[in-house]
């Protein structure tokens, strides 16, 4: 009985940590703020939002981490900054769903 019970405690430990297919969503947001100059609007306000998923086979664990490491935000100046425009910003947000 107990050879018994420490076969079915190892099978379920085993399959706990099994490598399996993980989907990771990443989603990508870009942010570029309205600018006007001598009273014209010159670059319109925008927000655009896409994402995309990519599949990881690794343990639960080992997949958050790979995908999570996707993440990202960054700033890219405007073609108009020598004038005052603010920067698009752009956010990766990345989790396994």
């Amino acid at each position: 009985m107990k050879k018994t019970l420490a076969i079915a405690f190892l099978a379920v430990i085993s399959l706990a940590s099994c490598k399996k297919d993980h989907n990771c969503v990443c989603t990508v947001t870009t942010t570029t703020p309205e600018f006007s100059y001598l009273g014209s609007v010159v670059q319109q306000a925008s927000t655009t939002t896409t994402s995309g998923t990519s599949i990881i086979n690794d343990t639960k664990a080992n997949a958050e981490t790979t995908c999570t490491a996707g993440s990202a935000s960054t700033s890219i100046a405007s073609q108009y900054a020598s004038l005052g425009a603010g920067a698009t910003t752009v956010v990766t947000t990345c989790s396994i769903q």
